[in-house]
């Protein structure tokens, strides 16, 4: 999942920054489960050691029915 823009996320990201010590992108839901979302240069960064073979953008929807944004990410191992 990459980082998404709307108020909701933006706002849990906010809440969960200190507690996971980052700026944006966790945050835990109300079952306990830990989710990250990732800058698409992030991503980029830890599939460095592979060849991007393709990218492409795609619209999802989340366990708990919302609208959302992810990035499928097709590498190569050299």
């Amino acid at each position: 999942m990459i980082l998404q823009t709307d108020e909701r996320n933006r706002d849990r990201y906010a809440a969960y920054a200190d507690r996971f010590g980052t700026p944006h992108g966790v945050f835990a839901t109300d079952d306990g489960a830990i989710c990250r979302h990732h800058d698409t240069s992030q991503l980029h960064t830890l599939l460095s050691d592979f060849d991007l073979v393709n990218e492409r953008p795609i619209d999802v929807t989340t366990m708990n029915g919302h609208p959302s944004r992810a990035l499928q990410l097709l590498v190569r191992k050299r």
